[in-house]
């Protein structure tokens, strides 16, 4: 899947690199003085790749000419864009791995004991990683079997759920 990603992304740079260079030699075919140094597409190509990657202009240089001062600010808005979408893409990939899930382990055993004078229901939450959690949420449910209850249907449930306030806690997982 890693491999579909790295080639839609190379693919979309190439085709923009591609896109603004026609779009370069276009103009500099309508006038020669929009740009300095063009000379045919694969320059306007060279061209489009020193601004895409703000490498900076040797030979090749925007000219004397509104239509291409316009044109390389909006080919440089679109590359920030595009750089931006391409940055979050990879981040999201290193930041939200496929097993996390499998590192956060939830005790086999629970005890009810006393605590400050109050009955206290508690558990264990751990991280089997190093690395802290940011920002962990839990929600527990505490389901009772017995006589359960009947719902306006008149359907029987015998379970019954009660949600469980988790409170406080150090939200250091």
């Amino acid at each position: 899947r890693f491999h579909y990603i790295l080639a839609a992304l190379v693919s979309v740079y190439v085709l923009s690199l591609t896109a603004w260079a026609t779009t370069y030699y276009i103009i500099w075919r309508m006038d020669e003085e929009c740009f300095i140094g063009l000379q045919d597409f694969n320059t306007a190509l060279l061209f489009a790749i020193e601004t895409q990657n703000t490498i900076g202009y040797g030979v090749r240089a925007p000219g004397d000419c509104w239509l291409s001062s316009l044109t390389v600010a909006m080919h440089s808005l679109v590359n920030l864009v595009l750089n931006s979408i391409v940055l979050g893409i990879a981040f999201s990939r290193i930041s939200h791995p496929k097993n996390r899930g499998r590192t956060i382990l939830l005790s086999d055993c629970a005890v009810i004991a006393r605590r400050d004078g109050q009955l206290k229901f508690m558990f264990r939450l751990a991280d089997l990683k190093r690395k802290g959690v940011v920002g962990p949420e839990v929600t527990a449910f505490l389901f009772t079997y017995g006589e359960g209850r009947t719902t306006a249907e008149g359907e029987h449930m015998p379970v019954r759920v009660h949600e469980l306030v988790i409170d406080p806690w150090d939200k250091t997982l």
